[in-house]
Order: C-alpha cells, then sequence, then structure tokens
C-alpha cells in the first residue's frame, strides 16, 4: 500500500496542494510552510473518526476545506479517501465514517488512530551522521 496523490484545498495554511508521491518522497521546506499539515491532512483523511474538533482544520478566511487521498495497493488497485469540512455543514467523508474501521482493517491499517501515531524526535543536524550516533538520538514517544 502506498501513497499514490494527496490533494488538499484550504486546510490549515495551505490554500491549494496537489501532489503525486513516487516511490520514495521526501517532504522538505523550512520551518512554518506546511509540512506537518500534509501528514496531518492524510492522516485525517485515514482515520476522520479520530478527531473531535474539525472545524479548526479550515484555512482562515475559508468557509470550507477538502481534502483527497489516493492509495495504491499491491495489486495496483486505486481506493479513494475524500473528507469536506464546512463551518455550516459539518464534515462529510467518502467513504462513510461508520465504514472506514472495516475499510482500515481489510486495506491492512490499523483500526484506531491511536495505534496509528508513532512520533520519532531527531535533532537538527543529526540526520546524516553515523548510524550509531543517530540511534543515540533519535527519541520514540
Amino acid at each position: 500500500m502506498r501513497i499514490e496523490e494527496i490533494e488538499i484545498r484550504d486546510f490549515r495554511r495551505h490554500r491549494y496542494i496537489k501532489r503525486e508521491f513516487g516511490e520514495i518522497t521526501a517532504i522538505t521546506g523550512p520551518n512554518g510552510t506546511g509540512k506537518t499539515t500534509i501528514l496531518d491532512a492524510i492522516e485525517f483523511a485515514l482515520y476522520p473518526d479520530g478527531f473531535h474538533s474539525y472545524k479548526w482544520n479550515i484555512r482562515k478566511g475559508a468557509k470550507s476545506s477538502k481534502i483527497k487521498l489516493v492509495l495504491k495497493d499491491g495489486e495496483e488497485r486505486l481506493h479513494k479517501f475524500e473528507v469536506d469540512i464546512s463551518d455550516r455543514k459539518g464534515m462529510s467523508t467518502r467513504p462513510p465514517k461508520a465504514q472506514m474501521p472495516q475499510i482500515r482493517k481489510n486495506l491492512g491499517f490499523p483500526v484506531k488512530r491511536e495505534d496509528f501515531e508513532t512520533l520519532y524526535y531527531l535533532r537538527q543536524g543529526v540526520y546524516g551522521e553515523s548510524p550509531k550516533k543517530m540511534a543515540d538520538t533519535v527519541r520514540r514517544y
């Protein structure tokens, strides 16, 4: 299973972004440019049922937000996930939120969002050092 494409409209700091992913993708850029927002959008598309407060994700000045995520499985089948957030209508998802736990299970993802989350912290400037030094400085939360 891999991410094929993501399209984000008015989600947090991104007005519009559409990216296709290759076999290996690095999301890089200066602080405050929305790298984490892209990862949050992926999580939001796969785990919309894990977000109790969602309206704050709408970009300031916009009335709605949209995330489209396309995954490709090992048999080259595409799986599409969409989330629409509106300040008036609330949130809608395709597939419906009620079906998401079973879909995630069928695709091999953890059923619960909290089982998916792991944060690794690697101090700035350590990446590219010896594997031993990197292993000594990485922290898992």
